[in-house]
């Protein structure tokens, strides 16, 4: 039986998880923007990233496939429409 954290279950989304250099470059931007889609809440915890350990400075982990989907998610607007 899984243990559940705040009533969700203590499981993971399937996938890669990598260190923050690896998933900058799987995904192709720079690491501290991968960071800061996270200090900005596009990304969630236990969907996008685990921190390793409870520390300020833990290590984090990222799972590029989520976070693909999520980046997915998000388009740029239609330019607007210019009158002849």
């Amino acid at each position: 039986m899984l243990k559940k954290f705040n009533g969700v279950p203590n499981s993971l989304p399937s996938g890669s998880w990598c260190s923050t250099k690896e998933a900058a470059e799987k995904i192709g931007i720079h690491f501290a923007t991968l960071q800061n889609y996270r200090r900005d809440g596009f990304l969630e915890p236990r969907i996008h990233y685990i921190k390793v350990s409870q520390g300020k400075t833990s290590p984090i982990l990222w799972n590029v496939e989520q976070i693909l989907l999520r980046m997915a998610e998000f388009t740029a607007p239609p330019a607007p429409a210019v009158g002849c």
